[in-house]
């Protein structure tokens, strides 16, 4: 198929001071594959979601630059619409976790012309609770806050530093302890949790990776990580290394794969959503969309 009208929503507030994309890198790169591009700007939060929700069935394809949380919108809005239409992504965030994961280059040029040279594969999708959505990651506790509640312009100067610099500054508050019994896939378990939640990417703002875990963004299923609340200072210790190591075992850290799963907090509790603020929730219910989307990466 060929993709001739593109849908480009730009959002101009996302990424890092000394990287912002040029705009007209973008609209030649699919000029010169004879393209018809509109071009549209978002102005604030959920810009992108009514953008696209009002013009993507007009076209062959949506692309968006600007950060994960732009991305995300714009698979929220693909999702309620149900508009059968790839997306390519140019990442210009702060952090770009999932241009790391789908392997997109932060080049807008090169970015670009990936989407034009490369194909669409299919993507997964996470659905929180009953009209929320999120591509990489759903997750409460410690740090989590981080992602949401640091300033945007600390973001866009410092980039992921800026991650660890308000990551420091809360580190005494954010560990504390949630109690919460999950349910998922016939795995149940309860008990007290600094971090939890459902992953689908490679990395989520440095803090934990796992490209090393046979990771796939197609398979029906998401990573369910949940680390434990530390007996003491050495088994906070193991806990910081298992995670650098990518080691893990109920003891410290656990992981399973699971395509759902129920969270049930003894009180309300934060989320965070593709690092941004997801609400508060005592009881929430998760679940993976196989094949919800599709974005462009490399051919095969």
């Amino acid at each position: 198929m060929d993709y001739k009208k593109i849908l480009l929503v730009i959002n101009p507030k996302a990424g890092i001071a000394s990287q912002r994309y040029n705009v007209f890198d973008i609209i030649e790169s699919f000029c010169e594959r004879d393209c018809l591009t509109t071009t549209l700007t978002t102005l604030k939060e959920g810009d992108a979601v009514r953008l696209v929700s009002e013009n993507a069935a007009e076209h062959d394809m949506v692309v968006c630059s600007g950060g994960d949380g732009t991305l995300n919108e714009v698979v929220s809005a693909l999702m309620r619409t149900k508009a059968d239409i790839p997306i390519g992504y140019i990442p210009s965030g702060s952090t770009n976790d999932m241009a790391r994961t789908l392997e997109i280059p932060v080049k807008t040029k090169k970015a670009a012309e990936l989407i034009m040279e490369g194909e669409p594969h299919p993507f997964d999708v996470g659905v929180f609770g009953k009209d929320r959505y999120f591509c990489y990651t759903a997750s409460f506790g410690a740090f989590t806050r981080v992602s949401y509640s640091t300033p945007r312009k600390l973001k866009n100067i410092f980039g992921h530093f800026a991650y660890v610099l308000q990551g420091v500054s809360k580190a005494v508050e954010e560990l504390v302890p949630h109690h919460v019994k999950v349910e998922a896939d016939g795995f149940e378990i309860e008990g007290d949790f600094l971090l939890g939640g459902l992953f689908n990417s490679k990395s989520v703002a440095g803090l934990i990776k796992l490209d090393k875990c046979g990771l796939k963004l197609d398979d029906g299923k998401f990573e369910l990580i949940l680390i434990r609340k530390p007996k003491n200072a050495d088994h906070l210790r193991r806990i910081v290394k298992d995670l650098g190591r990518q080691r893990f075992s109920d003891d410290t850290v656990i992981l399973r794969r699971v395509s759902s799963a129920q969270f049930t907090f003894d009180k309300p509790t934060p989320w965070s959503l593709d690092g941004e603020y997801g609400g508060k929730t005592q009881s929430v219910f998760l679940e993976n969309k196989k094949h919800a989307v599709s974005i462009f990466g490399e051919k095969e």
